[in-house]
């Protein structure tokens, strides 16, 4: 195939790169590489993986299913959403070998990428990256159809909610609550607000007649600049942490995102996208996108809306009456209202070092260390406060997790290479693998030629004394009674683990976490 020499050609592997609206931030990362380095053109090419579905085997997507999305989902923001995009659609994996050997290395992204080696596919922006400018849909065909059809179903004193549903199937941690969403809806004043709801694109064709009172758009489910342009004519969009919010995220389109899915947040994510409580992170520039570290809960959902109303309409600050409610939560022991108003603190005030004094105390008090340790990174500004407050604490803290994170605050910069390790790090050591899943076993293929893995360790009871690949699955207790070297998790579950590990009385040092996702 020809290519114009000014042309950056961007391989998006889908054996590490999922089939998702993370290819929205690839595509964004591509672009931002193309302007830094003059290219005139860019040409996105997709490489199927070895196995269909999500990265490293997983088989979240049938064949039909996998196809479909990359059909809908992927070629239409390539396609949609670039003025100089050119696509490539690979059908066999041995395909992309002969594609990329026709090109010059200097034109690929990403750099290093090779089709033989499980490349890593870039889905934040770095540090000190930004947009050059909004990657939105080349025509503005829906829009008008969505401004038409907003005139027709809203008054002029109303504005539009709309309320993204997940109900994919996958993590169900990450699911909406329905039932709350809709009493939150009835909550709403009817004379100000019409709310719209988005189903799942899995489940868009499915009537749920609780949502008959409402709004229901399937038809944005499955077309990316429909939804696109509900977003852009919504007064605020709300959900559950999901892939079709990276559009408002990457945006600046009004939005309050909820369970940000703590336990399955890769390390990753944290360095890349500062995906942080109290950050604005690379993409949220705008004051008008909040992250909320709660649920999707009845009372969550709508004082968190009241407070973004507040601040919208610029009323007079709550911050002391909010900072009240949450001292009096915590002297009460109501573990769900400390929660809530220390989670809205630092998501509307997290200026306000009394924000992560309250928010801190909580987790700490409740022994929600994970949380506590994302936490933490995000008031960086704070960190020799917050160091204090770890040592003067009259909460019950393990002082192997209080020592933990101290050494954590004062090296953040460097987390990503305490917590990963690589091969010669490990060679000839005895190893524990932490994890039983199919991304455990990816680890233990990568790694059993190289040094002694002596057995297993898995939190399900059912799975204790049984045997995977010849060896042992033990419990986290009966761990602690082997000498290994070191106890390597290979589960998305790493953060809690981790924790549970150290209460358990393992040194940080001998943990270590294997970065393959």
């Amino acid at each position: 195939m020809f290519l114009k020499k000014d042309t950056l050609i961007a391989f998006y592997d889908l054996e590490s790169g999922c089939n998702s609206f993370n290819f929205y931030i690839f595509l964004t990362r591509a672009l931002i590489e193309r302007t830094k380095y003059s290219f005139s053109n860019l040409h996105i090419v997709f490489v199927p993986p070895k196995i269909n579905g999500y990265p490293n085997g997983w088989t979240l997507f049938d064949q039909d299913q996998y196809a479909w999305r990359l059909n809908q989902l992927l070629v239409p923001l390539a396609l949609g959403f670039s003025e100089s995009a050119g696509v490539t659609v690979l059908s066999k994996r041995e395909e992309a070998l002969k594609f990329f050997d026709n090109c010059e290395k200097i034109n690929c992204f990403p750099e290093n990428y090779h089709p033989e080696h499980n490349s890593f596919m870039p889905i934040g922006l770095k540090h000190n990256e930004s947009l050059v400018s909004p990657l939105i849909p080349r025509t503005d065909q829906a829009l008008k159809w969505v401004k038409e059809w907003k005139s027709k179903i809203t008054s002029k004193k109303q504005k539009l909610i709309c309320i993204n549903l997940r109900n994919s199937g996958y993590q169900s941690e990450r699911e909406s609550n329905l039932e709350n969403w809709i009493r939150f809806a009835r909550s709403l004043d009817e004379e100000k607000y019409k709310v719209v709801f988005i189903p799942d694109t899995n489940n868009c064709l499915s009537y749920d007649t609780r949502l008959s009172q409402y709004e229901v758009v399937p038809s944005a489910s499955i077309n990316i600049e429909l939804r696109f342009a509900i977003f852009r004519n919504s007064h605020v969009v709300l959900g559950v942490n999901s892939g079709p919010l990276t559009l408002c995220r990457c945006n600046n389109i009004p939005c309050i995102i909820y369970n940000p899915c703590l336990s399955t947040v890769g390390w990753d994510t944290f360095e890349e996208q500062e995906f942080l409580p109290g950050t604005e992170g690379q993409f949220q520039k705008s004051p008008h996108i909040k992250m909320i570290w709660e649920q999707d809960q009845e009372e969550v959902l709508k004082d968190s809306f009241t407070e973004y109303e507040n601040q919208i309409d610029g009323k007079k600050s709550r911050f002391r009456e909010i900072h009240k409610l949450a001292k009096q939560a915590i002297a009460k022991g109501d573990i769900l209202k400390s929660r809530l108003y220390s989670s809205l603190l630092i998501s509307f005030y997290p200026e306000r070092y009394e924000s992560w004094l309250i928010r801190i105390k909580v987790l700490l008090h409740n022994k929600c260390y994970r949380e506590l340790f994302i936490t933490t990174a995000g008031a960086k500004k704070f960190h020799q406060d917050i160091l204090k407050l770890l040592f003067n604490s009259s909460a019950v803290i393990n002082t192997g997790i209080k020592s933990f994170l101290s050494f954590y605050i004062m090296n953040f910069p460097k987390w990503k290479q305490l917590c990963t390790i690589n091969k010669s790090v490990i060679k000839n050591q005895k190893i524990i693998i932490f994890g039983t899943g199919k991304n455990a076993i990816h680890t233990y293929n990568l790694i059993n030629s190289v040094t002694d893995i002596i057995g297993w360790c898995d939190n399900n009871p059912n799975k204790k004394g049984h045997t995977l690949n010849n060896k042992t699955i033990f419990s986290p207790h009966e761990i602690k009674e082997i000498k290994a070297d070191l106890i390597i998790i290979s589960s998305m579950y790493a953060t809690d683990i981790f924790f549970q590990l150290v209460e358990l009385g393992f040194a940080s040092n001998r943990i270590k976490i294997f970065d393959n996702y």
